[in-house]
Order: structure tokens, then sequence, then C-alpha cells
């Protein structure tokens, strides 16, 4: 397991957690930090921008599921740590948040 998801979650949420397993990335953006520091078996999906063309690490990105940025996609992944830089409604943040989902906004 790459530890640096590890410190990243540290690093920006200031308290330390075990090492998330089922990760969601809600846009193309949180989807590189996501691939470039979780390890594959972590990612439960990654944005539907993922493989696009924009994406640098859309090559990486193959092969893994996508997820649209709505409640009812990302709760039924069962995610224990959402990444959001900028897709997806803040208030889909915040609703995570009451059930007691890891977030983390970059």
């Amino acid at each position: 397991m790459k530890r640096l998801l590890a410190a990243f979650i540290l690093i920006f949420s200031g308290t330390a957690h075990a090492a998330p397993q089922r990760i969601v990335s809600l846009d193309y953006c949180a989807d590189q930090f996501v691939l470039g520091l979780a390890d594959r078996t972590q990612i439960a999906a990654l944005s539907v921008d993922a493989e696009r063309p924009f994406s640098y690490l859309g090559a990486e990105a193959r092969g893994l599921p996508q997820v649209r940025a709505d409640a009812e996609a990302v709760l039924a992944l069962k995610p224990d740590l959402v990444v959001r830089a900028w897709g997806g409604d803040p208030q889909l943040m915040r609703f995570l948040q009451r059930l007691k989902i890891e977030t983390h906004e970059i």
C-alpha cells in the first residue's frame, strides 16, 4: 500500500487515519492525486473524466470504475474516503460528512 496517501490525508486533515480502502474521486483533478498516491486496489471509483485526453494520468485510469458526482452513485460504492478538487456539488461533501464518510477537498 502506498504510504503517501496516508501521509497526504494526515497533512491535509491534521489527524491520523487508517489507510482508506474504498476511495472515490469526484473530478479529474482529484483523480490525479488518487491515481498517484493510492494503490489501484484502494480505488472504488474515479470521476467520469478520468480517462479523458485532458486527464494527465488518463492511461493509468483505464480499467478502473468511474462514477458520477452525485449522492446516490457515490453512496452505492460504500466509500471510506471521497476526494474532490472542484467536481460535484459542495453540498454533496457536507452530506457525506454528515454520514461520517471521510472527505477531502484538494
